[in-house]
């Protein structure tokens, strides 16, 4: 391959031309391959999701107590009925997942949007109080429900120590979705870099 200069002169080609040789036809160029910088997104993406999860599972037991703990209040105090919801173990703890799930869809989805009707506007106002009220209380009541005889000295401590318990309350309830939905989007936008 040649390439070919010309001197310019008021703009216009003068002409001389000069023809070099390229000398790189005879040298193959070696080049390295594109760094990419979504490489490190994936590892990341599975990294949150790695702790994401279990907190979630975490957050949700908390809250599951704290509504069994609300219930039975409610049952005792108010309706005066002598009858106690046990606290559900084992196998039923798996109720927590759809009802985790559907918390968690309304706390990301659900706002108010200002833009819209009157009527929708309250709606929506009202079920974002009440679903992201409801999950910070029972999850304190969660955290702060007596621990039982074999529990950590940690969890003893967060438990009868109200701001403490309260800043454990409000990570349990939003740090794990964060950790989730962004885990999820960086291995999205990986894969997509990828293919």
């Amino acid at each position: 391959m040649a390439v070919r200069s010309q001197d310019l002169r008021n703009g216009q080609p003068s002409g001389r031309a000069v023809v070099a040789a390229d000398d790189s036809a005879e040298v193959p160029q070696q080049h390295a391959p594109p760094v990419r910088r979504n490489d490190a997104l994936w590892p990341a993406g599975l990294l949150m999701l790695g702790f994401g999860a279990p907190l979630w599972v975490w957050g949700a037991k908390y809250s599951m107590d704290g509504w069994i703990i609300g219930l039975n209040m409610l049952l005792e105090n108010i309706l005066h009925v002598a009858v106690r919801i046990p606290q559900p173990g084992g196998w039923w703890m798996l109720i927590i997942v759809p009802l985790g799930i559907l918390y968690s869809f309304v706390e990301v989805k659900v706002r108010p949007r200002w833009g819209a009707p009157w009527r929708v506007l309250i709606a929506m106002t009202v079920l974002f109080l009440l679903a992201h009220g409801s999950d910070l209380g029972t999850t304190f009541a969660g955290v702060t429900a007596a621990p039982g005889a074999g529990a950590w000295p940690l969890t003893t401590w967060v438990a009868t120590h109200f701001y403490v318990a309260a800043l454990w309350a409000i990570i349990l309830t939003y740090l794990p979705e964060v950790l989730i939905l962004v885990g999820m989007s960086f291995i999205v936008r990986s894969g997509r870099r990828r293919a």
